[in-house]
């Protein structure tokens, strides 16, 4: 067992070298006179936090610093030899997994289609296999897997690595994290798919990350993953964010697959919106014609809709101005609520936003308190894989926070 000094002087070393790493993941390049300089460490410490982190692969030079007089520094940055890390989103139909470097820089990536309602077994070997094939990619670049992050809807014990509950996969108390760390013998994290993204929009955010931030994320349902002063915020029991299930209309609303009506999801949704759209078009054009309609728009999917309200369709039209209506007024009451400096749009989010953002906003700064009407709202940096990536950051976070093995 390791002595009490022993162990208070590696939480020491930790804590700097993690403090150099962190500069560097979000400024480099830096010198190592400006890492001293904006850590306050002093030179000999940060000297030898580098040493430490060149002899591992996790940092490398660059090139000379500009010099002020003297022999110029050289410049660090992050090394891509640092290892890879493999993130994974298992989400309704699909997994997605994407293997990368230490610098988060992509190696391989595979979405494939999986049953929308299989069993957990199948569902976790089918993952599991991608994930494999992935950390298989990685060693064969001559990379050491640093762990293993995966994202999925529903209700996730973070401390024990368990998706308790998914109303739109079907699945129950399913232990990824003993799974996986069984079969992989590596790391493995696990949390809300927008959770997840949420954590990824603030680690690559770089110098410019909100360090509060709120990130909704729709695809069969609808998800948030919150973002306090650089924390994640899980809640009480790890189960905050389920927003989708934030009762909208009080009477008389859409079923939504939690069992209770008028859920936000209910109105916001791809599902929601082909179902908006078929209602509407069943009343007012002939059967015949509405049933050509409505097989064209299942078939296209939001896209569909969309497109068609750009060629002047006014029912999809109007579909559409309603959503971001419901988008906005939800977005309000979640920056009333948490005052963040910034709501990210991603997932199926994503192409709306790119059609509806205007309106989004303008109807969610209608219901904002006045003082808060400066909150951005924007779209993912990452896209539809704003959850894989952000598995990926759940990992590196990790590796991070802790350097000194």
């Amino acid at each position: 067992m390791r002595s009490r000094s022993t162990a208070d002087h590696t939480l020491v070393r930790n804590l700097n070298t993690s403090l150099v790493l962190e500069h560097l993941r979000t400024q480099a390049p830096l010198s190592r006179a400006d890492i001293s300089a904006r850590t306050g460490l002093n030179p000999s410490t940060v000297s030898n936090a580098v040493r430490y982190l060149i002899a591992r692969h996790m940092v490398r030079e660059v090139g000379p610093a500009t010099s002020h007089g003297g022999r110029p520094g050289r410049l660090l940055e992050l090394s891509p030899e640092g290892g890879c890390v493999v993130g994974a989103e298992i989400g309704v139909g699909f997994v997605n997994v994407v293997v990368t470097n230490f610098r988060a820089e992509r190696l391989w990536q595979r979405r494939v289609h999986v049953s929308d309602q299989p069993q957990h077994a199948d569902l976790s070997r089918r993952a599991a296999d991608l994930v494999d094939e992935a950390l298989q990619i990685g060693l064969s670049q001559g990379l050491q897997p640093l762990g293993v992050g995966l994202g999925v809807p529903g209700l996730v014990d973070v401390a024990h690595g368990e998706l308790v509950m998914s109303p739109n996969l079907g699945l129950a108390n399913v232990p990824f994290r003993d799974l996986w760390t069984a079969r992989f013998r590596r790391p493995v994290f696990v949390d809300n798919e927008a959770n997840a993204a949420a954590w990824g929009e603030y680690f690559f955010g770089g110098a410019n990350a909100a360090r509060s931030l709120v990130f909704l994320s729709t695809g069969i349902g609808l998800g948030c993953g919150i973002i306090l002063n650089g924390e994640l915020f899980h809640g009480h029991n790890g189960f905050a964010g389920e927003v989708g299930h934030i009762t909208m209309v009080a009477h008389g609303g859409a079923l939504c697959g939690c069992g209770k009506r008028g859920c936000w999801e209910t109105l916001v949704t791809p599902r929601a919106i082909i179902q908006q759209v078929k209602q509407r078009i069943e009343r007012e054009v002939t059967a015949s014609t509405a049933a050509q309609i409505v097989t064209f728009l299942e078939e296209a999917g939001v896209d569909g809709v969309i497109e068609t309200a750009r060629q002047g369709d006014t029912v999809c039209a109007a579909v559409l101005e309603r959503v971001a209506f419901w988008l906005g007024l939800g977005i309000a009451n979640l920056v009333n609520t948490f005052n963040p400096e910034r709501v990210v749009l991603g997932g199926a989010l994503a192409t709306l936003g790119a059609y509806l953002l205007p309106a989004i906003v303008r109807a969610a700064r209608e219901h904002m308190l006045p003082p808060l009407r400066d909150t951005q709202v924007v779209m993912s940096t990452h896209g539809a894989d704003a959850a894989v990536m952000g598995a990926v950051a759940m990992v590196l976070a990790d590796v991070l926070h802790a350097p000194v093995q």
